[in-house]
């Protein structure tokens, strides 16, 4: 279900009404060209179809190849999560700084990820499709992906974007900005679902290719991972979204200035 346009802009406000609305646990610029307390998943790598994790200008770049068997293993697909941070209540955040767009594919957020593995992978995942032009969240069972909402938005590949997702009990909030203007979501998504409580964050790549052929290949920078204030998490019960105040100010690899972010998705 998507936002009126009301609550696009309580959305983009709610984050800075206490000044400091999130209590920050994980977050990596990825400065140091490293991904040092990250856990890589690459579910498909003894498969001989390993994936790639790489630091172009100060980013986070993952990149899956295709799958060797989409029947048996799914589609071609990588993540890196957070293992350190496991929450029930979460906030997680991501710039989007490039993608290929030769790919069809699909990339984002996971919250509440448990039982990381091939075939085993439970929780939530806030993705875009840019060959559909659309957001999704969908539940993951087992890699399984059930939509439970979406909202249409097709991004620009030349700008960059901020993609957050929260959850608190059973509300889930997916939200868009162009990090030239974070100050009202450009999109908001809303869902509900009360499978999986607790879990991990991290980030996902996979295709989304017709037979779940093809590779997807996006890169990240700014992530940040948090358990959102009593005040921040009322708001995202209530429908109202979820964003950062924080900025700063970059240069991607395609030299473009970006301000301040394998589970498979199996997207629908």
């Amino acid at each position: 279900m998507l936002c009126f346009p009301i609550l696009r802009t309580l959305a983009a406000a709610a984050a800075c009404l206490a000044g400091t609305p999130l209590l920050f646990a994980q977050s990596d610029d990825f400065n140091d060209k490293s991904d040092e307390g990250w856990t890589r998943y690459d579910p498909l790598a003894v498969f001989g179809a390993p994936g790639r994790f790489s630091f172009p200008a100060g980013g986070y770049e993952l990149h899956s190849t295709s799958s060797p068997n989409p029947s048996a293993l799914g589609p071609g697909r990588v993540a890196s999560v957070r293992m350190d941070g496991n929450y029930t209540q979460f906030s997680v955040s991501a710039d989007v700084v490039d993608w290929d767009t030769s790919l069809d594919q699909a990339f984002g957020l996971l919250g509440r990820i448990r039982q990381v593995g091939l075939g085993t992978s439970d929780g939530y995942i806030f993705l875009y499709r840019p060959f559909k032009g659309d957001f999704l969240i969908e539940r993951l069972d087992n890699e399984s992906g059930n939509l439970i909402a979406t909202g249409s938005l097709k991004l620009d590949s030349t700008k960059d974007y901020r993609f957050t997702f929260a959850g608190v009990g059973s509300e889930f909030t997916g939200t868009v900005f162009d990090l030239a203007d974070t100050s009202a979501p450009l999109l908001t998504v809303f869902a509900s679902d009360s499978a999986y409580t607790t879990g991990v964050t991290g980030l996902l790549v996979t295709s989304n290719g017709a037979q779940d052929l093809g590779a997807g290949d996006a890169t990240f920078d700014n992530y940040m991972a948090s358990v959102p204030e009593p005040s921040v998490a009322g708001l995202i019960v209530s429908g109202v979204g979820l964003t950062l105040c924080k900025r700063r100010v970059r240069i991607s690899r395609a030299g473009r200035i970006s301000a301040n972010l394998p589970i498979s998705s199996f997207p629908s």
